[in-house]
Parts: structure tokens; C-alpha cells; sequence
């Protein structure tokens, strides 16, 4: 059996503005062409706590 887990991008502790990216903007994860922060996660999600409980379920 194989798990696992997948998510669209990682975007840690930027800032999104909402609109398509822009240079200086805070990366997000998302491509330059999608409003930004549509489909990333975020340090402060509680997407993390699951994350972080499917990573150790395995771990001796």
C-alpha cells in the first residue's frame, strides 16, 4: 500500500495581494499567471497540523 499527500504549492509566510504576481511581489508558490495565494499553503494554515500528523504516523 502506498500513502501519501500532495498539495498545489508551499507558500510559508509570504503575503499575497490577490492579483497575478508582479516583480517584488512575495513568492507564493503559485504560477505567475494565477491570482496569487489562491491555492497555497500558508505557515499559519491549519493544512501544517495535518501535514505534520501524516509525516509522523510512519516513524519509528
Amino acid at each position: 500500500m502506498i500513502d501519501g499527500l500532495n498539495f498545489w504549492g508551499w507558500s510559508g509566510y509570504a503575503n499575497p495581494t490577490g492579483s497575478q504576481w508582479k516583480p517584488y511581489d512575495d513568492y507564493t508558490g503559485d504560477p505567475a499567471q494565477e491570482a496569487q495565494g489562491l491555492n497555497g499553503v500558508y505557515i499559519t494554515d491549519s493544512t501544517i497540523d495535518i501535514i505534520k500528523q501524516s509525516s509522523n504516523i510512519n516513524k519509528h
